[in-house]
């Protein structure tokens, strides 16, 4: 079978001007194994429903009928690749069109090298593929036939700094870690202005997360960044994170005081040491992080990586490291282990927020969301936890013992969110272990496409 890559279908139009009939078929395609020694492929040909099986050792193909509810059941380990298939002969030769709507791939089983294409093909720009190679990278990465622009795409999230991305697969890393970093810098711009004009303490919060998210995101990436422009970004971003963590502590403690009666005393008390906290927010005008951020050349890259492979990988590791760590909180923890586990649940939180688009697979969004039920306990369980070390300070004269009432209340309140977290334990540790066996396929295709070779 010869395969050759087109640019579009523009070749459709070529088949109906000559009037040459044309038979399509709808089809749908994921896979749920790749190892060494096999590929499994579900597919959807119009109503049917199939299984084919590919032994790398044996060379086979085998192909069954399966059921709707087999397919859809069937653990994906790829995104759905869906595509229309157009079948036609001409001059005696069957041809196979394959439209996935960025491009398309023409089939025809002749291998002959002196065989010529029809001449009404002749005009249109095609390249052979001769690696199925290309076919498995369909199933596991989304090619960037068009060059990203980075310049471009940072100019359009200047305006809508909120916009959700997903970025081509085989881009460099470190394209995608700059657009990103950009985006995360116009979202804390536009979140600090909405701060300045309310003073509305969940901007606040908000300003905290994505300080976080930017230091968590560089620390992931900090295998290909210069050395020394993290470490300075790095402690930039420490120094606004302590100053926006100081902050919001009182601020959220004051709001939690007004829903309680007789707290008047104790709100003026913290809002007079609040006048003189320094509240200053921002880190944009640092030179280090400026020149950065217009990193358009690469001049702070220290090496290069394929996105997807690159973060399958990253995603992987912090799953692994989250399930260790998380393996190990029981009843019996100290607040400051939920506290170590909180910034690793962060690192993890940073990466799936970015990238979990980049995958397109159910297992992924589940662990996303999981990650994001985590996170929003944890940050809870870490505030009120400040709140009781702020009452600690001021639990003298006579505020004592209404403060120490509180306090009480909200070490109940503590409690319980620990109970919540570890009772989610057995199902979050479930369900990091079947998407790290997902991700896994991501980086370790190239040890199969070697052992495939050898076979």
């Amino acid at each position: 079978m010869r395969k050759f890559l087109l640019k579009n279908d523009d070749i459709l139009n070529i088949l109906y001007e000559n009037n040459i009939l044309v038979v399509k078929s709808n089809i749908s395609q994921f896979c749920t194994k790749f190892t060494k020694f096999e590929k499994i492929i579900y597919s959807k040909k119009d109503e049917k429903y199939f299984i084919t099986t590919y032994n790398f050792d044996k060379k086979t193909k085998f192909e069954v009928l399966t059921s709707k509810d087999e397919y859809k059941k069937a653990l994906k380990i790829s995104p759905v690749i869906n595509k229309q298939s157009y079948k036609f002969s001409i001059e005696g030769s069957d041809f196979i069109l394959q439209d996935y709507k960025d491009f398309a791939i023409l089939e025809f089983d002749n291998k002959e090298s002196n065989f010529n294409l029809p001449t009404i093909f002749e005009n249109i720009d095609m390249k052979e593929i001769i690696d199925d190679k290309f076919y498995d990278d369909l199933f596991f990465y989304k090619k960037s036939y068009l060059k990203l622009d980075s310049k471009k795409t940072i100019q359009a999230i200047k305006n809508l700094p909120f916009l959700e991305l997903v970025f081509p697969d085989d881009i460099d890393a470190y394209e995608a870690f700059l657009i990103l970093i950009n985006q995360f810098n116009f979202q804390y711009l536009s979140t600090f202005e909405k701060y300045t004009l309310t003073k509305n303490n969940d901007f606040l919060y908000d300003l905290r997360q994505k300080t976080i998210e930017i230091s968590s995101l560089l620390n992931e990436f900090k295998d290909i960044i210069d050395n020394e422009i993290f470490t300075n970004l790095q402690n930039l971003l420490k120094q606004n994170l302590d100053n926006i963590d100081e902050i919001y502590k009182f601020k959220s403690l004051i709001d939690y005081f007004k829903t309680i009666s007789y707290s008047k005393k104790t709100i003026n008390s913290l809002e007079f040491v609040l006048k003189n906290q320094n509240e200053f927010f921002g880190f944009k005008k640092d030179l280090n992080y400026e020149v950065f951020l217009e990193d358009f050349n690469g001049f702070y890259k220290k090496d290069s990586k394929i996105l997807k492979e690159f973060i399958a990988r990253k995603i992987r590791f912090n799953l692994v490291l989250v399930q260790k760590k998380f393996n190990k909180l029981s009843s019996e923890s100290l607040n400051s282990e939920f506290f170590e586990f909180k910034i690793f649940i962060d690192s993890l939180k940073s990466l799936l927020e970015s990238f979990y688009l980049v995958f397109d697979i159910k297992i992924i969004k589940k662990i996303y969301k999981e990650v994001l039920k985590l996170s929003f306990d944890l940050d809870d369980l870490y505030d009120k936890n400040s709140w009781c070390e702020i009452i600690n300070l001021y639990d003298k004269g006579e505020n004592k013992a209404f403060l120490k009432e509180q306090k009480d209340e909200i070490s109940v309140f503590m409690f319980e969110l620990r109970s919540k977290l570890i009772d989610e334990k057995s199902k979050f540790i479930d369900e990091a272990r079947r998407s790290s066996k997902v991700l896994k396929v991501y980086y370790k295709k190239e040890i199969y496409e070697k052992s495939k070779q050898n076979h």
